[in-house]
Formats: C-alpha cells, sequence, structure tokens
C-alpha cells in the first residue's frame, strides 16, 4: 500500500507541474495524472483494511500530509490571486465590494502578479466572512514581513491546514474499526489534496467551519433519539453561520438543521446574524451580495442537468431563476423527507444542490465529499475524480462548445462512473435487505 500512495504522490507532483491550465498541453497532462492518482487512490483505499490495526492512523495521517506537501508546488489558481489582492486593498482603506480590481483608483496598488486575477472588471463575489479572513491573513503576512513571492505558499500551507483539521473531525464522526478507513476515501483524495493545498481554493475554511457544525449537531443528538442541548446547538449554530460567512453554499443545511433541532431551531437566527454583522463594515448584505448575485443570475459551467432540459426546449432567456426556484422547492421537500435523518438529509440536500445548480466548478464537489464519507457514498468520490475532465476545455481545440462549456460525451464521461458507482451501491443495499441473514434463516 505504501507502493500505491507513493505513486499517487508522484501522480500528483506531476500534475502539479501542469497547474497553469491555460498553458498550451497543460489541460490534457494535468487531467491525465489526476487520472492516474485517482486510479492509485481507489486502490489504497480498497486495500486500507489490510493495513495492521496499530499502524492505521500513521498510515492515515503520514499518507494525508504526503499527499497535500506533493501539490504545494503548484501553481496557485487564478482566485488565490485575487484573494491576495482583495485582502491587499483592504489594507488600504478600499472595499472589495465596490471597486473590481481594474478601477482606475487602484492603479498605484497593482503588483506583479494583478495580471493573474480573474474577472479583473468585477468586485467581489465571495461572503465578507472570507473578506475578514483575506484582510488578516494578508496584514498579518505584512506585519511578520513575509515576502511576495512566499504568500501563495502561505496561503495554500494555511488552506490545507484547515482541510487536516477536517480530516479530524471525521475521525470524530466516523466510529468503529473502521473509521480510518472510511476518513482516507475524503483524505487521500486527489481532487481534495490538489483544491486546497496545491490550487489554493479557500473552500477549505468553509468546510472546516461546516463539518464541525454538524459535529457539533451530532454531538447533541448522537442517536437522534434525545432533544438536542442548548448549548451544543447554539455552537452548532454560530458554526455554520461562520460557514455562511465564507461561502454560501451551507445556506442549503439550514432546513436540514432546522429539522434536527426541532423547537431549539430559534438558534439558526445565530446563523444568519454572523454573516449579516460581518457585512455592516462592508456596507451591508445589498452591498456585499450584489455581485454574487448578478453572477448566480446568468453564470452558467459545467451543470450536471439543466444543459440537457434546455436542449429539449426549456428556455430561459439566459437567466437561471427557475433554476434557482427549482433547486429551492427541492431543499425543502428533502428537508421534511429527511425530518427524522438530519445526517442523510445533509448528504441528499448537497448532493441536490451540485446537481441542479447552473454552475459547477470541479472543485464545488469537495463539498460534500464529507458528508459523503460519513454517510458511505462512495459514488460522490468517483465524481470527484471524472470531473476533472471538465477541464479539458482550457486547452484542448474541439473540447468545448461556443459557450465554453464540455460537449456531451465529456459530461457524459464525468457523471457515468459516478452514476454506475451509486447504482451498484443501492443494487447491493437492496440484495442485503431482502436476503434473510444466515441467523434470521435459521
Amino acid at each position: 500500500m505504501w507502493g500505491i500512495l507513493a505513486m499517487e504522490g508522484f501522480l500528483l507532483l506531476l500534475a502539479s507541474r501542469y497547474g497553469d491550465l491555460p498553458a498550451p498541453g497543460n489541460a490534457v497532462r494535468f487531467v491525465a495524472s489526476m487520472m492516474g492518482a485517482g486510479v492509485c487512490y481507489l486502490v489504497a483505499v480498497a486495500h486500507f483494511s489490510h493495513a495492521a490495526m496499530r499502524s492505521r492512523p500513521a498510515l492515515l495521517w503520514a499518507a494525508s500530509v504526503g499527499l497535500r506537501l506533493a501539490v504545494l508546488s503548484m501553481p496557485p489558481c487564478p482566485e488565490l490571486w485575487r484573494h491576495l489582492w482583495e485582502g491587499k486593498i483592504q489594507l488600504h482603506g478600499f472595499n472589495p465590494y465596490l471597486v473590481s480590481p481594474d478601477a482606475p483608483a487602484l492603479t498605484t496598488l497593482r503588483d506583479a502578479w494583478w495580471g493573474a486575477i480573474h474577472a479583473r472588471h468585477s468586485p467581489a463575489i465571495d461572503l465578507p466572512g472570507g473578506e475578514w479572513i483575506l484582510a488578516h491573513l494578508v496584514g498579518t503576512a505584512r506585519r511578520y514581513a513575509v515576502g511576495p513571492a512566499w504568500l501563495p505558499l502561505l496561503f495554500k500551507f494555511l488552506f490545507g491546514l484547515a482541510d487536516m483539521g477536517t480530516i479530524w473531525i471525521l475521525l470524530k464522526l466516523n466510529t468503529g474499526s473502521g473509521r480510518y478507513r472510511a476518513t482516507a476515501w475524503y483524505a487521500w483524495n486527489p481532487m481534495v489534496a490538489v483544491m486546497f493545498a496545491g490550487a489554493g481554493h479557500f473552500d477549505s475554511l468553509m468546510v472546516f467551519a461546516m463539518v464541525s457544525s454538524a459535529w457539533m449537531l451530532h454531538r447533541a443528538n448522537p442517536l437522534g433519539q434525545c432533544k438536542p442541548g442548548w448549548s451544543w446547538a447554539l455552537l452548532s449554530a454560530a458554526l455554520l453561520g461562520l460557514a455562511i460567512s465564507i461561502k454560501p453554499a451551507p445556506l442549503i443545511l439550514l432546513p436540514i438543521w432546522a429539522m434536527a433541532l426541532r423547537r431549539r431551531s430559534i438558534v439558526l437566527g445565530l446563523s444568519l446574524a454572523i454573516p449579516a454583522a460581518l457585512a455592516l463594515p462592508y456596507g451591508g448584505i445589498e452591498v456585499v451580495t450584489h455581485s454574487f448575485r448578478t453572477f448566480l443570475d446568468v453564470a452558467r459551467y459545467n451543470d450536471m442537468l439543466w444543459w440537457a432540459v434546455e436542449r429539449l426546449g426549456w428556455a430561459t432567456g439566459g437567466h437561471n431563476t427557475r433554476y434557482i426556484v427549482v433547486l429551492a422547492l427541492t431543499l425543502l421537500t428533502l428537508s421534511w423527507r429527511f425530518r427524522n435523518d438530519w445526517r442523510n438529509g445533509a448528504l441528499w440536500s448537497m448532493g441536490a444542490a451540485l446537481v441542479l445548480a447552473p454552475v459547477f466548478y470541479p472543485w464545488y464537489v469537495v463539498w460534500i465529499l464529507p458528508f459523503a464519507c460519513w454517510r458511505k457514498a462512495p459514488g460522490w468520490f468517483v465524481l470527484a475524480l471524472t470531473v476533472t475532465l471538465a477541464l479539458l476545455p482550457w486547452s484542448v481545440p474541439g473540447t468545448a462548445d461556443p459557450a465554453g462549456l464540455p460537449p456531451v460525451w465529456v459530461r457524459c464521461l464525468i457523471v457515468g462512473p459516478a452514476a454506475g458507482c451509486w447504482l451498484v451501491q443501492r443494487l447491493r443495499e437492496g440484495l442485503r435487505i431482502a436476503l434473510p441473514s444466515p441467523a434470521g434463516a435459521r
């Protein structure tokens, strides 16, 4: 197994060399390396149970750390350059929600990596908790004289550290002798390592807060048979509010949390009050959500369902309003369906959001992986490997339509293996229920 994990680490190191996707040919090499690493990952997790019981903790942590160190040298994603920029201009008194990177007032602040910022015409779309963290990280780095060349590496290290915190919490949520193997599904996934410690997406901060909130709710109601305590409920609501203030995705979980907490769901007001309070220094909710609402209304990328619906004739006029309404109704339905099983409800709600969202960047799949790890849904981990195929249009002529979206055959390759894995799992569960155990037969 150490040999297989070493091969995965080598392939991730190779992928990190081709992390500059717009460069000619890099996208193909990056995807090929990630696919190879994914095969090694699946084999390693499958054989985890062969490891001696006493060596499993060291095996999990050593491989997790090693895989993240292998990708630290990867070129940062365009989003990381924007994070550094927005943290920097806040130190000079500018509001990132009111000025875009190409604003004339910021000309004197432009530096060597200003040209790498994406969507320079648009102000910030991240929520205020994330902007507050970015400003303090850049300010702390300046206080300790961290040079500009080291800033991306520092950010990626911190985002990877938050990811390691998520692994630690998953070890608390997963129980029994198989908890280390169950956690390895998340910890060793190539997409998780590359997107946080490699590319530098700060979604790991949101994922850490979101999974911490789930852990607090689990401790409040461990078996689903007792009323959640107020203290744990408050802590869970606060952590969920912190996650929402970084990225809006955890808003999806509010109906599920409300069903789990029952009459104590009043504490979820804290989950909305925290991001609202953090928005005040930036001008309030209206200001901080303006760019995000514009993005949500018109953005499209690699969606899993609506492209097929539109081909059947459901035109939307270039707006996503109908899709958002369908998603909202689906989430409410799922919250009622899983009103007595919030753990699986969280998995299904996040999964519905990814399937029904009009935008599905490859790293978005990482949001659901902690819940898939906890509830043992391997299909999502397979999707986390195949979704890298959506990156091919970056530099391969003929693999994208005029809108820059993958063609049908690429979409089928992305979704097909995960759907097959889900179908096999459901068939196995059905056979397990249908066939009596030997004890029952007697």
